[in-house]
């Protein structure tokens, strides 16, 4: 069942759909009810454009809703203006995030395997691999047995190219197992290029990727912070954020900051958004720092820096070629006095800590994660033969346990010089790009 709307938590309808926004959308519900429809970019590997909007009040009364229609500038100005507003053909379905199993997005790799997300697979013995695609006048469908399949991600052989239209098919994609029905599916790709970033003509030795929602004031301290210490690109996976984030990564790109932002609206899979991240940036980086953006990586040897440079993080990676992932351990800043998010940032509004590290984030060299991309609160599992390391003397300092209010356990003179440090390294990069917190 192929499917372009699902009804998210709280209310909340996603739709896909292949036009480019240029002004007003509306999402036209059954019933007649509408609501703003509010654009959230492209999906890398379908093209389509993502939308979400409100499930109105009226419309929440049907037993089985139907996909809304998706109404844009003009056609929107008159359906609203219409006695009889328009509303969905029937028969398209709006699946349910929160009960109905769903293949949800998907991603072409260099090598030809496609990485299908899910969420939702009842049985993962004898999983199939679907396919459904036109070649010409033809619809053509084709099978393949899965290679793995492990939390939301199962990977799959490519599907035989076309021959009458060559490279370019758009291809939906699910999932089943013989003798049942096919996961309904959100999921599509074009076969003419993948994902992987072929047009890279360099490999960056150290990227860094997030996952987040609102995170606009956070994230200008930790790119030019990270930038200024020797992170070369950013991948920012958005959770669908209200506070011009696509306004703030514009600056940073202006002042010279390598970032891709990735829409990525699904909810409660975060180590699918990571999977995704690695897998598709092996053309594009050697090491990939997987942190959130209230988090800076710090080594207690940067303590008599006067300036940032870009080499700072070389030490890290500098280990054998059986290292294939280094943990950090992670301190936890408690709120120093604060009642709301510092205006100087969080390296200079949080200067004390709890004593000891509570968990561990990572820097993961992508060539060595386990093709199944397997990974556990930032951690990845490892191809065979290879190991991970921790750097004593390496550290991710965060305020992710920094809940206003709380009070901190234990704190450090230590802890708070580091912190002034960082400060001062971020200053000078603030004051090298122009741009002010």
């Amino acid at each position: 069942q192929e499917a372009d709307a699902v009804l998210l938590p709280d209310q909340v309808v996603l739709v896909l759909d292949d036009t480019e926004p240029t002004g007003d959308s509306i999402c036209a519900f059954q019933g007649g009810a509408s609501s703003p429809a509010r654009p959230l970019g492209r999906l890398p590997a379908s093209g389509l454009h993502a939308y979400v909007c409100r499930l109105p009040e009226p419309a929440q009364s049907f037993q089985q809703l139907q996909a809304p229609l998706l109404l844009h500038s003009s056609t929107s100005s008159a359906a609203a203006a219409a006695p009889d507003p328009p509303s969905p053909s029937p028969g398209r379905a709006l699946l349910n995030w929160s009960s109905d199993p769903i293949v949800f997005d998907s991603a072409l790799l260099d090598g030809g395997d496609v990485l299908v997300f899910a969420k939702g697979i009842s049985r993962r013995q004898g999983l199939r691999c679907l396919y459904r695609y036109s070649d010409g006048a033809d619809t053509m469908l084709a099978s393949t047995p899965a290679i793995s399949s492990v939390q939301q991600v199962t990977r799959c052989p490519s599907p035989p190219t076309p021959v009458k239209s060559g490279g370019s098919t758009k291809v939906l994609v699910t999932l089943g197992v013989t003798g049942e029905d096919p996961m309904p599916s959100l999921a599509t790709f074009r076969r003419q290029q993948a994902e992987s970033s072929s047009l890279t003509p360099h490999k960056s030795s150290i990227c860094a990727c997030t996952m987040g929602r609102n995170i606009s004031k956070f994230l200008r301290e930790w790119a030019l912070y990270h930038s200024a210490i020797g992170v070369d690109q950013f991948f920012i996976y958005d959770n669908g954020s209200e506070d011009n984030l696509a306004g703030l990564v514009a600056q940073l790109i202006s002042s010279g900051l390598n970032i891709t932002t990735v829409p990525w609206p699904w909810t409660k899979v975060q180590e699918a958004g990571l999977s995704h991240c690695v897998a598709t940036q092996q053309a594009s980086c050697q090491w990939m720092a997987v942190i959130d953006v209230d988090e800076f990586i710090f080594s207690t040897s940067w303590a008599g820096l006067e300036k940032p440079s870009k080499s700072l993080l070389e030490p890290v990676i500098s280990v054998d070629d059986s290292v294939g992932q280094i943990y950090l351990a992670c301190y936890d800043f408690a709120p120093s006095g604060q009642t709301a998010h510092p205006p100087e940032g969080v390296c200079q509004g949080y200067t004390c800590r709890l004593k000891n590290p509570q968990r561990h984030k990572s820097l993961v060299r992508l060539d060595a994660v386990e093709p199944s991309l397997m990974n556990v609160v930032h951690h990845f599992k490892l191809k065979p033969a290879l190991s991970k390391a921790s750097g004593p003397r390496w550290h991710v300092l965060t305020t992710t346990n920094t809940k206003l209010g709380r009070s901190s356990k234990s704190s450090s003179r230590g802890a708070c010089l580091l912190m002034w440090l960082i400060g001062k390294i971020r200053s000078t990069s603030t004051q090298r790009t122009g741009l002010l917190a």
